[in-house]
């Protein structure tokens, strides 16, 4: 009997130790896990700090006309140039350029409109990097500062009146 009493109190005193050996382990692998996550965490906060939003690549010249903003290109009148589209990951490029002036300028190139082509239909859908493009060439064509709403008209691109305050009041 103390022989069975024996290896029935080595198998418990063994089972225990395996307990607590796994419960070690689980611990210290998540701790482990939740430092690594921390870390990953800190540096893509840090790479979005520093990531700049892209620039157009190209300078527009100011208006005294109305910004319109389009998702497709065909809503757009064909009178209408710049014709600029923004892409999902907030490169632009122009589609349709503007007529070439016969003479000086002065204020502005005096077109009436010019289309903005966007990637997404609602503002909510479009990615940082688009809307930082978006912000940049609406401040490059509209130099007056706060940015006037009735200034910028959606075409067939869905955005309420406070989404576009609040994204005007963002233009450098």
């Amino acid at each position: 009997m103390t022989a069975t009493r024996s290896l029935v109190l080595r198998l418990v005193a063994a089972g225990g130790v395996a307990v607590v050996a796994i419960a070690v382990l689980a611990v210290t692998v998540e701790r482990r896990d939740a430092a690594a996550a921390r870390r990953a965490d800190t540096r893509r906060r840090v790479a979005a700090v520093d990531a700049a939003p892209p620039r157009p690549g190209f300078v527009l010249p100011a208006i005294r006309g109305r910004v319109l903003l389009a998702v497709r290109s065909d809503s757009i009148a064909p009178g209408v140039a710049p014709v600029v589209q923004i892409l999902a990951d907030g490169s632009a490029a122009v589609r349709r350029p503007a007529p070439l002036p016969i003479g000086p300028l002065p204020g502005g190139n005096g077109s009436g409109e010019v289309a903005i082509l966007l990637p997404a239909g609602t503002l909510g859908h479009l990615g940082p990097a688009a809307r930082g493009t978006l912000v940049e060439l609406i401040g490059q064509l509209l130099p007056v500062r706060p940015v006037p709403s009735d200034r910028v008209q959606a075409v067939d691109f869905a955005v309420a009146a406070g989404e576009l305050s609040a994204l005007l009041a963002w233009a450098p």
